[in-house]
């Protein structure tokens, strides 16, 4: 993943896109709040283009043409498969308006952890999904992320916590 930047820095020179990888001049580049976004607390960022910027977070999901939506899905389809969440449902049958229907699995078991691993090999519309999704309230990818915050907070504190000898 490209690396984050803090909400106040502006690219002053070209710059790559998180999303689609290309190389843009700052003028055309936004700072995106990626992997949480503000509304939920997000204080990273990361650069994004104008036009991928737009595609996700001002275009909703059903105004993306059917081979967008259909590749984003397949791609984290696919992720969740080789993370082995696929095989952990086992058997279960997906009918549509399931609890487990392949949608609400790729909504629900979906973790910021295995999105960031496996980043580079996303293509543009399942990284714009990913984006998406992140936005939803209550997104168990953004409670994933915040808990690992959480977490490596807890584990530096404890660093810096002078221990007592008796």
């Amino acid at each position: 993943m490209a690396p984050k930047r803090k909400a106040s820095k502006r690219p002053t020179g070209p710059t790559r896109c998180h999303y689609c990888e290309r190389t843009f001049e700052p003028r055309r580049i936004e700072m995106d709040h990626f992997p949480v976004p503000v509304q939920h607390g997000g204080t990273e960022v990361v650069p994004a283009c104008i036009p991928c910027h737009d595609h996700k977070d001002r275009v909703t999901a059903l105004n993306w043409s059917v081979e967008e939506r259909k590749d984003a899905f397949e791609q984290l389809w696919l992720l969740l498969a080789v993370t082995g969440v696929i095989a952990e449902v086992g058997a279960k049958k997906f009918r549509e308006g399931d609890d487990l229907s392949p949608i609400t699995l790729v909504l629900e078991r979906l973790r910021f952890e295995d999105v960031e691993e496996n980043w580079s090999w996303l293509r543009l519309p399942a990284r714009l999904f990913v984006g998406k999704m992140l936005r939803m309230k209550g997104e168990p990818v953004v409670q994933d992320f915040n808990a690992r915050q959480r977490e490596r907070r807890r584990k530096q504190e404890r660093r810096r916590k002078p221990r007592s000898r008796t």
